[in-house]
């Protein structure tokens, strides 16, 4: 019929359209589904395949990274694997610091440089009827069974076992006047020369494993 227009469309005659392998319906060949029945189109399948195949590539990383044994593999533990023959490092070095074993020249009582030649030596010095002293004596004592043969441990009451309770203070007291509990680590340490130290009062167990623990190291390293 002459003089009627097509309406216009606002697409353009260059667009690239293809048939849905679906529906057969004109789908854009940029689309990633078709608009009509809502199956993915040829650009949908290839980004659908890429993203498929790094998923992949990436959980196979990840595996290869938590097999033991393999050069990727990490330890959650955070311990590192220390060789056999790595040297062994103290927590408590020897010097006046309070921290230290005390290498400061004293009259070590004569039962305890015997003893100390073949055994660490935890000394308690406590009295009756003291709270603080009976606290002590609920730490040492579990402690003393769990080193058993590892150590040697003395259970000495001040008032019944004087002359042991007065060579610990004069010993390893470190002030004047003396207290109770006084709780006292004795070992070897270089030249064959006698290291210790001692607390005034309660001492954390926590702690005193450590001292226990590095008594029988520096014994195992120059006794």
């Amino acid at each position: 019929m002459a003089g009627r227009k097509r309406k216009r469309t606002g697409k353009s005659k260059s667009e690239d359209t293809l048939e849905c392998y679906n529906c057969d319906k004109p789908v854009k060949s940029t689309a990633l589904r078709c608009p009509h029945c809502g199956k993915l189109f040829s650009a949908g399948r290839q980004v659908l395949a890429v993203i498929t195949v790094a998923i992949i590539l990436s959980a196979a990383g990840t595996w290869y990274l938590l097999l033991p044994g393999e050069s990727g593999f990490q330890p959650t533990d955070g311990t590192p694997d220390l060789p056999a023959d790595e040297e062994v490092v103290f927590i408590h070095d020897i010097g006046p610091g309070e921290n230290d074993f005390w290498d400061r020249t004293v009259s070590h009582p004569s039962w305890v440089v015997t003893a100390v030649q073949t055994k660490p030596q935890l000394i308690l010095t406590h009295s009756t009827g003291c709270a603080p002293c009976d606290a002590m004596l609920a730490i040492c004592g579990p402690l003393s069974v769990e080193y058993s043969g590892r150590i040697t441990y003395y259970d000495i009451t001040s008032g019944v076992d004087e002359p042991e309770a007065t060579d610990c203070f004069e010993a390893y007291d470190p002030t004047d006047p003396h207290y109770v509990p006084l709780t006292t680590i004795v070992t070897m340490g270089p030249s064959n020369n006698i290291i210790w130290h001692s607390w005034e009062g309660v001492v954390d167990e926590y702690v005193l494993r450590g001292w226990i623990e590095d008594a029988i190291l520096y014994l195992e390293e120059y006794g």
